[in-house]
């Protein structure tokens, strides 16, 4: 929380501001626009605009195996990838708390990208010396990667926000990847997860549950297929043409 100041309480002001001169205010969550109400913004100019994605070239084949090639991984192990920003909010420490607690050897939790937290995180692995643990620099051939992935991470701090939803779920689901999530249960992104049925969430700061989780579906591949095949469905709501009319259509009604 910021320390109440002059220069807050002029933030605050300029934002009330802007809501009441704005037109329209839209938000990419739902979460967010409840937020919106809470400040005092009327129905009436309420937009939801989420992220969209391009479901069109999505789903295409990309060469099996590619990626376990390049990095040395057997063709039965299961790979449970993290791809993406390591910063403090992200909270991928989880996955390292988690890995000593697997029993299943076949298990690898793969960590690909940079960030302000990827040499403690480095640092870290070496420390707690997992054989479990791959840390990947960012990866260029991204399909390749999900190609190979048998489940997708995505990772929040606790205490993180509400309204966070990261756009590269959208591209999990589009190339129907099944998705593991560690979010807090009342937040945008959890709430995602029961709705679409997609995947499973685990609150943060719970490496066994997240531990019992990956070795559940790494015996399960007909539940992971159902979440992939569920993740495609949930996701056609945001395809980037149908999301566009819609706020087309808003704008238009203004004018």
């Amino acid at each position: 929380m910021k320390k109440e100041s002059w220069f807050t309480r002029a933030l605050y002001w300029l934002e009330a501001f802007a809501y009441r001169e704005a037109t329209r205010v839209s938000g990419i969550t739902q979460s967010m626009l409840q937020n919106f109400r809470g400040k005092g913004v009327p129905e009436s100019k309420l937009i939801y605009f989420p992220n969209a994605v391009d479901l069109e070239n999505s789903g295409m084949p990309s060469e099996l195996g590619e990626f376990r090639r390049q990095h040395g991984f057997r063709l039965e192990e299961f790979l449970a990838v993290y791809a993406g920003n390591l910063g403090a909010k992200q909270g991928v420490e989880v996955l390292l708390e988690t890995a000593p607690l697997l029993c299943d050897p076949h298990i690898r939790i793969v960590i690909c990208g940079d960030g302000a937290q990827r040499e403690s995180l480095a640092q870290r692995v070496r420390e707690m010396k997992l054989p479990n643990v791959i840390l990947l620099p960012f990866q260029a051939n991204y399909r390749s990667l999900l190609a190979d992935a048998d489940v997708c991470f995505i990772t929040q701090q606790a205490g993180a926000g509400n309204s966070f939803f990261p756009s590269k779920l959208l591209g999990l689901l589009a190339e129907s990847k099944p998705v593991i999530t560690v979010a807090a249960p009342e937040c945008e992104l959890a709430l995602s997860v029961a709705e679409g049925e997609f995947g499973v969430n685990i609150p943060p700061d719970h490496p066994r549950k997240l531990a019992d989780l990956l070795e559940s579906l790494a015996r399960d591949p007909v539940r992971l297929a159902a979440y992939g095949a569920a993740g495609h469905r949930y996701v056609e709501q945001f395809e980037k043409n149908r999301v566009m009319e819609k706020f087309l259509r808003e704008l238009s009604a203004v004018l």
